[in-house]
Parts: C-alpha cells; sequence; structure tokens
C-alpha cells in the first residue's frame, strides 16, 4: 500500500492507509492508541499529545504489551558516529502528579536490526514522579546492557511551561560518544563515552509520551519547532565549558547564641572561576567565589531550631548557570520532637545531623520502638550530635509496682530500671555492665537498701533509715577484704568490724567522749588474740600504738595530739624491757631511754641531745660506771669520760669525724693522772706524738730548727702565741725556700698543708676544717688559683678554674663516696652557663646544653640511660618544644608559641604505633584547630577540627570494621553534611539546609529574637541517599519542614513509613516492599506493582494493627482509582492509581516488631 503523508492538523483517527506525519522535514510513523485526543495540531509546527489510561498502540497489544504510548516515530535512521542535533519547545501540561512506574517524553530509540531485543533506548527524557530526567543505555564490554540515568533534577518539572530543550548527540557503543544536553540555556548533561548498543546500526527519534500502565492519570504535553541537523552542522560546546552541580560540604554549625541564631560554614568545590549561589525557600542567602582550584568557602546565617534545605548553583562570569546540587538537611529540634518525627527524618538522605535542644533522653514508648530506631534506623540515629539514651515508661499490673522506667545508652543496652508504686519510686537498679550493677529499694516504712554487686557478689550493701540517713554499711573489697560499718542517730559511723582475708578482725569504735582519744581501733588474729591496739584524738591523730607477736613481746609507742612520739615500752619474749621518754625539756637531754631485765633490775640508762647524740650511757650493778661523751660545735665526737664507782675515771679523746681512740688518760680517786697512751687510726700504740721546744715558752712565737747529720738546717717547727703551730721543711737547706708546711691548730688537729715548686712558690694548699671537710687548692706560678678539690658532706668537688682547649672555660663536679658523678657545671668565659648534668640517686640524669646565642637544651634521661625528655628553649628562656619518650616505646612532641607560651601543635606516638596529631594554630583555613588519630599503619581513625571559638566543625570517624562517619558543622555549630559508610561499602549521605545564614542567625542571637533563632537552628529540609555497595542510590527521603516525608526507591527496596507523619512513598521499577508501623499516619504509595499485574511489591503491616489479611480485607474500599485502606481514623494507607480488584493477599505481609525480617 502506497505511503500517505499528512501534515500534522490532518491526522484523524481511524484514517485509513499506510500513514506519515511530515514534521522538520522528516516523515514520522504515528504510534497512538488512535483515540480523538491521542495527537493534535494547534498549527503544523506544534504537536499536542495527550495519554488516557488505556491507550495502547496496537503494535504493543499484540506483542502482548500493556504499555500506553502516544508517538510519532521518525522514519529516519541516524548511523551510528553520525552527529545529530535536536532543537524543540516543550511544555507539559498541568494535571495531576505522575504515578507511572517509568516515562519517556522523548526518545532516541535503537533502529530495528534483526533479532532486536526490547532493550531500553539508548537516549531518552524521563519522568521519575515529577522529577524530569536523563537516561542513557549502551553495552559494556561483553556487550550486554547497561542503563543508567545521569541526570535528575533536583525540584519537580514546571507543569505549563514551555522549556527550550536541545540535545546534541553523537550514538557510538565503542566508547566514542557524546551527549549535551541543554535546558532553558542550562546544560544538564555533558556526556562522553559508550552510547548505543553493538548490535544497532543508528537510532532514530521518537517524541510524545510512552509510560507504564499501572499509571490511570490523562497526561498530555505539546512540542513545538523541531528541527533537526546532522553531520558538520552540528556544533558542540567546547571540552570543560559544562557546569556541574556544585559540590557542597557543611564544615560546622555553630552553637544557637543568646538568640538562638547559628552560622553555618560550607566549603565545596565547583567549576572553577563561578560564582556558587545558595538560596533558601528561593531567596538568595550567600554567594562565594570559587578559586582556580575550584574551591569555595563561606558562611551564611541560619535561624534557629527547625528543619533546613539549602539548594545550590553555580553560574559563569558570563551569567550561564549551572545545574542545581541537592540540597542538605540539618534537624535542630527538642527530643520529643525527634523522636515524634524520628521515623520520617530517616527517610531524608541528605540528613546531616540531628541536634537536640533540650535533653539528650529520648523517650520512646516501647523497647520495640527503641529496637526499631536502632535497628532500622542505625544511619539516623548516628547523626545525633552527642551523646543519646533512651527511655522507656510502661504501665504493670499484677504486680507490687504499677509502672516500670527502664533506661538504656545509645546501643540500646539496659543502663537503669526504675520501679514505681502510686507514682512513688520503690525500685532503682543501675547495670553498669554485665557484671555490675547497682540496686536500690524502698519498703513501706520509708526505709530503703542499697546494694552494688559485681560478678554476682554484694561488695557494698546499705540500709537507711526512714529519712535517708545511714544505718549500716557492709563492703567487700576485691581481695575478699569485708567491713560493717554501724551509724549512729547522727548519721555519723559509731564502729566498724573489718574482717581481713588471713583470718584477722579489727574492731574500731568512734565518737568517744570523756577522754583524750575519740577513737580506739583493736586488731585481733583469726584464733581472736589481741594483736594490736590503737588510739586516736579528735584531729585522727593517733596518740597510742600498741602490739602484741606471738611469743608474748609486745610494743606501745605514746604520741603527743600532734603525732610526736612522747615514749615508748618494748617487752621482750623474756621479760626484759626498753621503756623510752622522749621531748624532755629542763634538761641537758631530752630523750631517755632504760633498759630493765627479766628480773626486774634496771641495766642501762641512756641519755640523748636533741640531734640524737648519745651523752651518757650509764651503767648500773657490779659494774657500775657512767660514760659522758663529748662533742665539738658541730656534732662530731671528740671524746668521752668514763667515771667508775670507785671515782676513778678515763679520759679519752678520739680522732676528727671518727669514734677511733686518739689517747687515754686514767686517773685515781684523787684525780692523779695514772697513766697515759696514744694510738694511731688502726689501734696500734704508739708514742707521745708531741714535740716538746728546745727552749721554755715565752711570749710571742718559738722556733725549733732541726737539722741534718752535716748540721745544715732541714726545717723548723713554728709555734705562734694562739696555740697554732707549722712545721717546715726546707729545700735543699735554704730557710727562705719552703718544700713542704704541716700546719696544726691549739688542739694539735692537723688544718692545713702546702706544698710549694722549686722556686719556693706555693703549688698546692690543703685545708681541713673540724668537721672534717676538706679543701684542696693548686695554684699557677702567679700564685692565681687553677683548681680545687673540696670534700664536704660526704662529697668530693672538683673546680676547674681555667679550661683551656675548650669552648667552656669553667668546670664544677661533684661526686658522691663511690666516686659516682652528682653534678656537673660548665660555664663560658663571660660567665653565662655552657653545660649543667644532675645525677639522682637511682641514675637518672637532667642535663641542660646552652648554645653560644643563648637557646637551651635540656635533656631528661632514666636510670636506664635512655631518654626519657628532651626540652628546647629560647635565649629568653621560653620553651619552644618538648620531646617526651617513653619506657614502652611511646613518643611525644609538643611545640610551643615563644610570645604565649600557649602550645601550637604536637604528636603523640603510642607505644603500640597509634599516633594522634594535633594542630591548635591552624592558619588559612576556616577553622582553628585539628586533632587526627592514626592506627599502626597510618591509617586515620578520626580527625577533628574545630572554629577558633571551640565550636566543633569537623568529624571523621573510621572503624576498625570499615564502617566509617564524616560530619560537617558551621560556625553556629549545625550539622550540614553527614556521610556514613556501611562496612560492606553501602553508604548515607545527608544534607541539611537552613532558612537562615550563620552570620544572620549571631544576629538574631544578639538582638535576642529567641522566636527567629529557634526556627533558624533547625533545618528546612534534611536530604538523605542511600548508595549500595556497588555505588548505585538506592533510595532516597526527604524531609520537609513540616516533617512529612517523601521516599523514593531507586532500585527495590524497603521504604517504612514515619510514625505520626504523612509520607508518601514512591516504588521504583523492582520489588518493593512498604511498611507500616503503630501510628504511621496517612500515607500514600505510588508506584505500587500488584502480584495480579505481574509485579513483585508487598505492603507490610504490623500485626498489633491487623492481624492477617482475613481481618484486613473489611477494610480495604475503593477511592476514585485508588485502593484506600483504613486501619484507624489517624492510620491509613492511599494505594495510588491501583484498585482492590488488583489487590492480592500475596501483596501482603504482617509482622511483629520484634521479628521484623523484611
Amino acid at each position: 500500500m502506497a505511503l500517505k503523508v499528512l501534515q500534522p492538523n490532518e491526522w484523524q483517527p481511524n484514517t485509513p492507509g499506510n500513514l506519515a506525519i511530515s514534521l522538520a522535514g522528516e516523515l514520522f510513523e504515528i504510534q497512538t492508541g488512535n483515540k480523538s485526543w491521542s495527537i493534535s495540531s494547534p498549527d503544523n509546527n506544534a504537536i499536542r499529545f495527550e495519554l488516557r489510561d488505556g491507550d495502547t498502540f496496537g503494535w504493543d497489544a499484540s506483542v502482548g504489551s500493556s504499555a500506553e504510548r502516544t508517538e510519532l516515530s521518525d522514519k529516519k535512521v541516524i548511523p551510528n558516529g553520525t552527529a545529530v542535533e535536536l532543537n524543540y519547545g516543550f511544555n507539559l501540561e498541568p494535571g495531576a502528579p505522575n504515578t507511572a512506574y517509568f516515562m519517556a517524553l522523548g526518545q532516541f530509540h535503537q533502529d530495528n536490526y534483526p533479532g532486536a531485543l526490547p532493550w531500553a533506548p539508548p537516549f531518552s527524557f524521563s519522568l521519575e514522579g515529577e522529577r524530569f530526567g536523563v537516561f542513557i543505555s549502551y553495552s559494556d564490554a561483553n556487550g550486554n546492557p547497561v542503563s543508567k540515568n545521569i541526570f535528575t533534577d533536583v525540584a519537580d518539572i514546571q507543569r505549563g511551561h514551555f522549556y527550550d530543550l536541545d540535545v546534541k548527540a553523537v550514538f557510538d557503543p565503542n566508547g566514542n560518544g557524546r551527549l549535551v544536553v541543554t535546558r532553558d540555556g542550562v546544560t544538564l548533561v555533558d556526556y562522553s563515552g559508550p552510547l548505543g548498543y553493538v548490535q544497532q546500526n543508528g537510532v532514530y527519534w521518537k517524541e510524545g509520551i510512552y509510560r507504564h500502565s499501572n499509571a490511570t492519570e490523562t497526561i498530555a504535553a505539546t512540542y513545538k519547532d523541531l528541527t533537526i541537523k546532522t553531520g558538520d552542522a552540528v556544533k558542540f560546546p567546547a571540552a570543560g565549558s559544562f557546569i556541574d552541580a556544585p559540590v557542597v560540604k557543611v564544615d560546622a554549625v555553630s552553637a544557637a547564641g543568646k538568640d538562638g541564631l547559628r552560622t553555618v560554614s560550607l566549603s565545596g568545590s565547583a567549576k572553577a572561576g563561578t560564582t556558587v549561589t545558595f538560596t533558601e525557600n528561593g531567596k538568595v542567602v550567600g554567594t562565594a567565589k570559587v578559586d582556580a582550584n575550584g574551591h569555595f568557602e563561606t558562611k551564611i546565617q541560619g535561624t534557629g531550631t527547625g528543619t533546613h534545605l539549602l539548594s545550590v548553583k553555580a553560574t559563569d562570569a558570563t551569567g550561564r548557570d549551572g545545574i542545581n546540587a541537592v540540597p542538605t538537611r540539618i534537624e535542630i529540634s527538642t527530643a520529643a520532637d525527634i523522636v515524634a518525627r524520628l521515623e520520617t527524618i530517616a527517610k531524608d538522605p541528605g540528613l546531616a545531623t540531628i541536634v537536640l535542644t533540650d535533653t539528650s533522653v529520648l523517650t520512646v514508648a516501647s523497647q520495640t520502638q527503641m529496637n526499631i530506631f536502632n535497628k532500622s534506623y542505625a544511619a539516623t540515629m548516628a547523626k545525633i550530635a552527642g551523646d543519646y539514651s533512651f527511655l522507656v515508661t510502661s504501665k504493670v499490673t499484677g504486680q507490687y509496682y504499677d509502672r516500670i522506667d527502664e533506661a538504656y545508652n545509645s546501643k540500646g543496652i539496659l543502663t537503669e530500671r526504675l520501679r514505681y508504686s502510686d507514682s512513688k519510686l520503690i525500685y532503682d537498679e543501675t547495670i553498669l555492665s554485665d557484671t555490675a550493677r547497682t540496686l536500690r529499694t524502698w519498703k513501706s516504712d520509708g526505709t530503703s537498701d542499697y546494694s552494688e554487686i559485681k560478678n554476682g557478689v554484694t561488695t557494698n550493701y546499705t540500709q537507711f533509715d526512714a529519712k535517708g540517713k545511714t544505718v549500716f554499711v557492709q563492703t567487700i573489697a576485691a581481695d575478699g577484704t569485708k567491713e560493717l560499718d554501724y551509724y549512729n542517730a547522727a548519721g555519723a559511723i559509731a564502729s566498724t568490724k573489718v574482717y581481713k582475708p588471713n583470718g584477722e578482725r579489727v574492731e574500731t569504735t568512734l565518737g568517744i567522749t570523756g577522754q583524750n582519744y575519740t577513737k580506739q581501733a583493736f586488731t585481733f588474729d583469726k584464733a581472736g588474740k589481741m594483736i594490736a591496739q590503737e588510739r586516736f584524738n579528735d584531729a585522727g591523730t593517733k596518740i597510742l600504738a600498741k602490739t602484741f607477736a606471738a611469743d608474748g613481746s609486745s610494743a606501745s609507742h605514746s604520741y603527743d595530739a600532734k603525732g610526736v612520739e612522747t615514749g615508748f615500752t618494748l617487752i621482750a619474749a623474756d621479760g626484759s624491757r626498753a621503756d623510752g621518754v622522749l621531748g624532755i625539756t629542763g634538761q641537758s637531754y631530752t630523750s631517755q631511754i632504760s633498759y630493765t631485765s627479766a628480773s626486774g633490775t634496771m641495766t642501762t640508762r641512756d641519755r640523748y641531745d636533741a640531734a640524737g647524740h648519745l651523752l651518757t650511757e650509764e651503767t648500773f650493778g657490779a659494774k657500775a660506771a657512767v660514760k659522758t661523751f663529748a662533742y665539738d660545735a658541730k656534732g662530731a665526737l671528740t671524746g668521752w669520760t668514763i667515771k667508775f664507782a670507785d671515782k676513778t675515771s678515763t679520759v679519752a679523746t678520739v680522732y676528727s669525724g671518727t669514734d677511733k681512740v686518739a689517747s687515754t688518760i686514767s686517773y685515781d680517786a684523787k684525780g692523779n693522772v695514772t697513766g697515759k697512751a696514744f694510738y694511731d687510726k688502726a689501734g696500734n700504740t704508739i708514742t707521745d706524738p708531741g714535740t716538746q721546744p728546745s727552749v721554755p715558752p715565752a711570749a710571742g712565737e718559738t722556733k725549733t730548727y732541726a737539722y741534718d747529720g752535716s748540721g745544715q738546717k732541714i726545717g723548723v717547727t713554728i709555734k705562734a702565741a694562739d696555740g697554732t703551730t707549722s712545721v717546715v721543711k726546707f729545700a735543699t737547706g735554704k730557710e727562705t725556700v719552703y718544700q713542704h708546711v704541716d700546719k696544726y691548730g691549739a688542739t694539735g688537729k692537723l688544718i692545713a698543708t702546702e706544698d710549694y715548686d722549686a722556686a719556693g712558690r706555693i703549688a698546692q694548699r690543703v685545708t681541713y676544717a673540724a668537721n672534717g671537710n676538706q679543701q684542696t687548692d693548686r695554684y699557677d706560678v702567679s700564685g692565681k688559683v687553677v683548681s680545687q678539690t673540696l670534700l664536704h658532706d660526704g662529697v668530693r668537688q672538683e673546680v676547674s678554674l681555667a679550661v683551656s682547649g675548650k669552648a667552656y672555660a669553667t668546670q664544677d663536679a661533684t661526686y658522691d663516696a663511690a666516686d659516682k658523678l652528682l653534678t656537673l657545671k660548665r660555664a663560658y668565659a663571660d660567665g653565662k652557663p655552657a653545660f649543667e648534668q644532675t645525677v639522682a640517686a637511682d641514675g637518672s640524669q637532667i642535663v641542660k646544653q646552652w648554645a653560644g646565642n643563648g637557646t637551651m637544651t635540656l635533656t631528661k634521661l632514666g636510670a636506664n640511660g635512655g631518654t626519657a625528655e628532651i626540652d628546647q628553649f629560647d635565649a629568653a628562656g621560653h620553651q619552644l618544644s618538648a620531646e617526651l619518650r617513653k619506657a614502652d616505646g611511646a613518643r611525644e612532641w609538643h611545640y610551643f608559641d615563644p610570645k604565649t607560651g600557649l602550645e601550637t601543635s604536637s604528636i603523640t606516638i603510642a607505644a603500640d604505633k597509634t599516633r594522634v596529631e594535633a594542630n591548635y594554630a591552624v592558619a588559612n583555613k576556616p577553622y582553628a584547630t585539628q586533632i587526627a588519630t592514626y592506627d599502626a599503619k597510618g591509617q586515620l581513625l578520626e580527625m577533628k577540627r574545630a572554629y577558633a571559638d571551640g565550636t566543633l566543625a569537623f568529624d571523621q570517624i573510621v572503624h576498625s570494621d570499615g564502617t566509617a562517619e564524616t560530619h560537617s558543622y558551621d560556625t553556629a555549630g549545625r550539622e550540614v553534611s553527614a556521610v556514613l559508610v556501611a562496612g560492606d561499602g553501602s553508604r548515607d549521605t545527608f544534607a541539611f539546609t537552613y532558612a537562615t545564614a550563620p552570620a544572620a542567625l549571631a544576629a538574631s542571637l544578639a538582638a535576642k529574637t529567641t522566636a527567629t533563632a529557634q526556627g533558624a537552628a533547625d533545618p528546612t529540609s534534611v536530604q538523605k541517599d542511600h548508595y549500595g555497595a556497588n555505588n548505585v542510590k538506592q533510595w532516597t527521603d526527604l524531609t520537609k519542614a513540616d516533617g512529612s516525608h517523601v521516599q523514593t526507591a531507586l532500585v527495590g527496596s524497603t521504604l517504612a513509613s514515619h510514625q505520626g507523619v504523612a509520607d508518601t512513598l514512591v516504588g521504583s521499577k523492582a520489588s518493593d516492599t512498604f511498611v507500616f508501623a503503630a501510628q504511621f499516619g496517612k500515607d500514600t504509595v505510588s508506584g505500587f506493582q500488584a502480584s495480579t499485574t505481574g509485579g513483585h511489591d508487598i505492603i507490610a503491616i504490623e500485626a498489633d494493627l491487623v492481624a492477617d489479611y482475613a481481618h484486613l480485607l473489611p477494610l480495604i474500599t475503593q477511592k476514585g482509582a485508588d485502593t484506600l485502606i483504613t486501619l484507624s481514623p489517624t492510620d491509613t494507607i492511599l494505594i495510588k492509581n491501583v484498585a482492590p480488584k488488583a489487590l492480592a493477599e500475596a501483596d501482603f505481609k504482617f509482622f511483629h516488631h520484634d521479628v521484623l525480617h523484611i
């Protein structure tokens, strides 16, 4: 049959013949339901398409397809590799919202090659719900079809508006394809890559409406002014001209000010050189210039509590706009409001954070609801800023209590259980861990008990009276020690009993009156025998301590009110004893100890001075005697005197600094000398060391010369008038040239020695002090001291005053009696310190080193010689850095600002090689501090950033199981974005939008406009997007300012209704499950695919609402083209465009919360 060509306005339904319509210089095949409304033409340049329920093209019906369409199909095929450009106007007329599972509004279809399969077209404009989109299809490396959505509008299509659409394309399945889509001057897509299938030869254009048959609403669209270009006539834009949607990150949301306003700090990436514009509710709230690296930053004021959504786009210098970014959502509200809207909030894929404004306790209806929150909405709960907990309150019947409150932590672990009777608390159990808990119970008379239980053992048990005063306490320590405390009526401990693991018992009485003590304690062994007694005064000071040993010995010590011991009695097992009296005044001695034999006879009495020196030792009995000791002014022993019962006596002198006898003189009863003896330090008897002068003593000085065998003078002994003596040795007989001199004091003790060089110049002098100290001075030829050795207080000090060949000029070293270095100091020629080393008794050291410019390094070394700490200081003494090295291998570095002394950064490496890096003075960033934690392999575990005022700006946590979370906040403390990554690679992204920018929020706070601030703190919307492990977006949940949700499944998903709000649940083309639990509200389901029409969707309803399908049937009614399920006056489900007759039992599932598996 010959082809009959019609102009658009000539077509009529049921026109006979082989028809085609001429349009844009091409011939188009007519594919409609052949209805009068299918195609109409206002003029030959415009074609109106209208599609109604059941409008099926004859060919579709012949192949068993129920799809509905009204389209024109171009008969001309554009070969693969040929550029093609379409330009036309498009208007979707106002009408009922689209409910079709899929809809194509214009497509490039693959040619009808032999064996062609019904695959998706290589290019099509789609309408998903009311969102305009672009789909492409191509062959993968194995020749299998791949379809993907490369653009979906962030806002609903504007019905009634004529869009100017332009499509430029090169279809090339081998990877060289190109697609540029522009709408009203804004480039929506600039794609390069495979486009089309390897089996096809080319594509042809189809315009009109093509949709799934599930939709029943009428839809109409007009195409006008179509032009088609091919080949060289098609001009593609230059590479890199595309303006993509900005990627926005909310760095921080500041804390609310006094007026409730918050500041949002944002940053992100966009096309370099563009300007990013931020709008909320259609109002521009901020802009940011994008730098050459594609980065931008800005701050926007918020408006208090609520839900906030922020829309963003980029514009280049010519005024050309890019596509809009998906809005970001932040929720800031009370705990009660968040609980009421949580299921709604959870559906928003853009949710970034939830800020609780009043309390961190979430009061929920039941444990089941809490479990749903933690399991079904775990990602949402993780967005709550800070710690939070749950509280479940339940009424109880048939028990001694009528109400129970249970508190749970954020993980759903029970932490506290409260029971009430007639609103009165009678039971309070706190669960600290799996093995530890506390319990308090109240009796009807008002008394109460408190217990602490660990591993099944009550470690603390306390009884209280009706007024809440403690009556009794029992505690059991980890080692088994048990203590019983008994309280008096005033609430103070009156007595205690302590039972120790070894069987000992300590009984203590407190509050004792009428005595000089108020507390007394007795200790008994496991056999019940007392082994100790103690008394304490009202200040808690011990005034008596007694111990009793098993062998019968005992010890008793008495103390004054300040705790200073005043006396003691020590009794041995044989009955002998020692009695001490301390703190004696008015005598030459301050303490006395008397020793008594077992028979009761005093044997010895010793008396001591305040320094502890034994003054007298008195012996009683057959050899009674009194021994009196003598000391010099510095407390050194000089000798002793013994007086015997027969009145004879002996006087002894000792060598300085020792108790070794130097000489003794014995006297008879009349005081006459009866004998003398002299001893060296080894105790050997020697002759009298004294030298008598050869001439009688005279006034002034005397000299006694010594001669050699030839009669030459070899020395002289000079005795001065003050009693001092110098023994001089001459050098080679020259009386004027000394070789050596020994000097003695008036008592005959050596006080100095001197050595001279060959010229008679002093070379060394050693001085001996009465207290045993010693100093050696060494001289150069000019008589200047150049070095010294000092012995004092048991140490040796070596001093060098003229060091040469070194950077330092002097050195001072101190050694202990074992010749171990104690200190070492060095100084430069100008006297400034150069080096200082101190060695402690345990071998640890502190070393200070000064450079010539005055900077100092302080090093601390441990007892093992290892470096423990290194500190750096500038010339003014300001600390610059500190390095700490610990025995377990851990290390820390700290760096300081010398001007302020404040720490600027630090690095801490633990023994397990985990690392924390902190920067407290970040420059040229919106945040001021950053703290990052890494594991032993250098992988990031956590990062926190904060603004200068301490407000959290950024928080990222990476868990060992592969899960991770990132939160960003603006300067007002509001969370503006978040990403939660699960262990399987799936993730949830949240974007919070606020009506007020942070700066405006701060201004509102300053002005104390609380109502405005309250709204600014809440996001106007929160968008949550869920991506699977394959990086494919699976569903979205947009929470609006009024708390309502729009949940959209993009692949087979489970969509759960939110409690108490009106949700819209939109199904995908795959199998979806729609879940409804108690108090879900009045919800709408769109895109439901019933089993009777080949679909696989499920409506899942909590069994508490309706038990099964038989009970559900009476609740199902038809409402127009829809099905209405009324479970209660406030809980309804409207299934759009599905009649009740299309539903079957297979479309429903009934569940209990505790066994929810959907």
